[in-house]
């Protein structure tokens, strides 16, 4: 496993790959003092024909984003490409995407809260972040 970190604030463009996206915001839910894997599916990406799911594995240790699942998911929260972009660059918070039908969720909506509250407060403090990928 290789350590990875990455300034939080940072451009981004329509068309980037959604993979660039979401392995650059993995390390936001650093800290999160949870056991929990995430599936989070991306459909309509304007750079892939398929919907994409990531698997985010939530430990007190660490965050790491995984090929497969290795438990079955604890929260499975599906979105748009275009909402990925406004949620990674803090245009739209987590809780208005869910509110306004931009995010569904299926499983714990009381970590899917967690994860909003975490969301938000590393919205609010760009610093530099520290996550694990698996097998990188």
């Amino acid at each position: 496993m290789a350590s990875r970190m990455h300034f939080h604030k940072r451009a981004l463009h329509e068309g980037e790959p959604p993979d660039e996206i979401v392995y650059q915001n993995i390390g936001r839910l650093h800290g999160l003092n949870e056991t929990a894997t995430v599936e989070l599916r991306v459909i309509n990406s304007p750079v892939q024909e398929t919907a994409r799911s990531y698997f985010i594995a939530i430990t007190p240790t660490g965050v790491f984003l995984e090929e497969e699942p290795l438990t079955e998911a604890t929260l499975v929260a599906t979105l748009s490409y275009e909402t990925l972009l406004r949620l990674a660059a803090d245009s739209q918070s987590a809780s208005q995407a869910y509110l306004s039908g931009h995010v569904t969720l299926k499983g714990d909506l009381d970590l899917a809260q967690r994860i909003a509250q975490k969301l938000s407060e590393s919205a609010a403090r760009p610093i530099v972040k520290h996550f694990t990928v698996a097998g990188a």
